[in-house]
């Protein structure tokens, strides 16, 4: 008697685990996962380009920089607008008569997602203005070769008559911040 009695406890406490584990299996897990995002440029640290241009006319001065912009982005959900990176100079003033141009390239590839879409050449001024658009959710990796390079450009200002040679230029800060694309 003793043993029956102890396969009927075995198999309640069998049945009982079973029906837990149905249980737990037919609820429905849900996650809410917050829309993030991350900027920063490589490598990390001042980045600092030094120009003594003495130049005239439509002379440029191109500035290939080691400048990476990388970014993180979560969108959040489907109907989620797009996310963007955008620049201004922050401290400093580009010299009269010429313009700072910042252009970001096309995504180097080592990432992963909806990676954003360069706008190509922007004349940097003090308002933020896009530089990366349509960015869904993405990740480009962290440090140089991975995300966007940035190139730099001191071009004269053909809507300017004239412009005196650049002597010399105090220190330009620009910045970066990542925000919804509103556009």
């Amino acid at each position: 008697m003793n043993s029956i009695l102890k396969l009927i406890n075995i198999l309640i406490l069998l049945i009982t685990l079973c029906s837990s584990i149905l249980a737990q299996k037919a609820q429905q897990v849900s996650m809410k996962i917050p829309k993030t995002s991350l900027v920063g440029i490589a490598p990390t640290g001042n980045q600092t380009i030094t120009i003594y241009p003495k130049f005239e006319n439509n002379i440029h001065l191109s500035i290939t920089s080691n400048w990476w912009i990388n970014y993180s982005a979560i969108k959040g959900s489907n109907n989620s607008p797009y996310q963007l990176i955008s620049a201004a100079i922050s401290e400093g003033n580009v010299p009269e008569g010429y313009k700072l141009i910042l252009e970001a390239t096309t995504d180097a590839g080592q990432g992963g997602g909806e990676m954003g879409i360069s706008v190509g050449q922007v004349n940097m001024t003090k308002a933020f203005q896009p530089i990366i658009t349509t960015i869904g959710s993405s990740y480009t990796g962290n440090s140089t070769n991975h995300g966007h390079q940035l190139f730099i450009k001191i071009q004269r200002d053909l809507s300017i008559e004239e412009a005196d040679p650049i002597e010399e230029v105090d220190p330009i800060t620009i910045i970066f911040k990542i925000e919804a694309n509103e556009l």
